[in-house]
């Protein structure tokens, strides 16, 4: 992949059509599981294996530029015809100085505060506008439905999706069950294209943000988001 500086040296030397380079990642595919998973943070389940139905996302770079972030982090994705469900493997090698110190239905959002997850999804027609599911290491939920040009955050208090986290040495995992009705969305059709970024807030070596794809410092940019492409 290239660096930022990289692509400013190609395109400066070359054909102005390909100024139009990006930065996003690959897309990630999101076919239908032959069963759902059990959500209970484990991630053992047979769709999380099943590579031909569920797509994943990885090489998370950080925040501010496409430098690979200091550890791991791998997001999986697959549906059924009402939910979509996410599995989050983080790799972490300071388990016991993970932070989770705040509950489900605050009415501030502090998710970030926390080692957590962040997932954001943006469907056709929904503008600037995109949802927002955190999850932290003692499997705290929160949602809100954000656009900076609109106004900012509203807070959804009545979340309806689960989430379940677990850890084993070196690692923490988070597993999520989102039925499309909570993005105020009918379940999407083969080919449909969202857009998606995830975002992990990590507090055992100081704070790090990464992403799977870089958002160049600005907290939010649909734009620079990545694509979920659902089969």
């Amino acid at each position: 992949r290239l660096r930022k500086a990289d692509l400013f040296t190609f395109r400066a030397a070359g054909h102005p059509d390909l100024f139009t380079a990006s930065a996003e990642p690959p897309p990630v595919r999101c076919g239908h599981c032959l069963a759902p998973p059990v959500i209970d943070g484990n991630l053992k389940d047979q769709c999380w294996m099943d590579w031909g139905n569920s797509g994943i996302a990885e090489d998370f770079v950080q925040f501010e530029k496409i430098t690979p972030a200091k550890v791991h982090t791998r997001a999986m994705f697959t549906r059924d015809d009402e939910h979509l469900y996410i599995g989050v493997d983080c790799d972490e090698p300071f388990l016991d100085k993970l932070v989770a110190e705040h509950e489900e239905n605050e009415l501030e959002a502090k998710f970030q505060f926390d080692d957590s997850i962040e997932i954001r999804l943006n469907a056709p027609g929904q503008g600037t506008f995109f949802n927002q599911l955190c999850v932290n290491t003692a499997g705290k939920r929160f949602q809100a439905w954000f656009s900076t040009e609109e106004g900012g955050s509203r807070i959804i208090h009545d979340v309806v999706w689960q989430a379940a986290v677990s850890q084993l040495p070196g690692h923490w995992y988070a597993e999520l069950s989102v039925p499309f009705t909570a993005l105020d969305r009918p379940p999407p059709v083969s080919g449909e294209r969202w857009q998606l970024n995830i975002m992990r807030h990590r507090h055992t070596e100081g704070y790090e943000i990464s992403c799977w794809s870089c958002m160049f410092g600005r907290v939010h940019r649909n734009d620079l988001s990545g694509t979920l492409v659902f089969s």
